[in-house]
């Protein structure tokens, strides 16, 4: 399962609204991704993974990183994993059971 992120990038919610589980492996897209997307964002990310949807709640009322035990700078990488008690408390946190 993936918690998802929002990024505080060009002034993002810095919040974990959502979490989501891989139903195929990831293909590597990048027409897909530009014709889908942000045409700039296939260079970076020309990667897309079909996702269903474990659950979910509005941007407000999503985890912060810190609610979890992690930081702003642990997301630089782009990802990170995260222990089972870190997950489930951003489940806790976003209220999602």
């Amino acid at each position: 399962m993936i918690v998802l992120y929002l990024g505080a990038k060009g002034g993002g919610p810095a919040i974990c609204p959502a979490v989501v589980v891989v139903t195929e492996p990831s293909e590597f897209a990048p027409e897909w991704i530009a014709a889908h997307g942000d045409p700039e964002a296939a260079d970076q990310w020309p990667y897309r993974t079909l996702v269903e949807t474990v659950g979910e709640v509005p941007i407000e009322a999503g985890a912060k990183l810190e609610d979890f035990g992690l930081t702003g700078q642990s997301m630089q990488g782009g990802y990170c994993s995260i222990t089972r008690q870190q997950f489930e408390e951003a489940l806790l946190a976003m209220g999602v059971t």
